[in-house]
């Protein structure tokens, strides 16, 4: 979970990097009982362009963590959010036929 928070971290600045190098940016996360959630927001004038990307590798990388991905995007601010569910547990040896 740390490594995939990490590259959506890294991913989603490099997005805001490539639209604005001066654009204020704000990361909070949180980690609960095995769930992550981490939400970067930018204050930019480029707001809609960031709000125009389709940010498919990010989509895809958080699908693959079997997790959701949210945009937002206002005058002058634009937000992403992921949440990765806790991994599902294996099953124990006695569980499995």
């Amino acid at each position: 979970r740390d490594a995939v928070g990490a590259e959506i971290i890294y991913l989603v600045l490099s997005h805001i990097a490539e639209i604005d190098k001066n654009a204020s940016v704000t990361v909070t996360g949180s980690a609960i009982d095995g769930a992550l959630t981490l939400t970067i927001s930018a204050l930019t004038p480029e707001a809609s362009v960031l709000g125009g990307r389709r940010m498919g590798e990010i989509r895809a990388l958080v699908d693959g963590a079997s997790g959701t991905v949210e945009t937002d995007e206002q005058v002058g601010a634009w937000s992403l959010t992921a949440h990765l569910d806790p991994p599902v547990p294996a099953p124990s040896p006695e569980e499995t036929p």
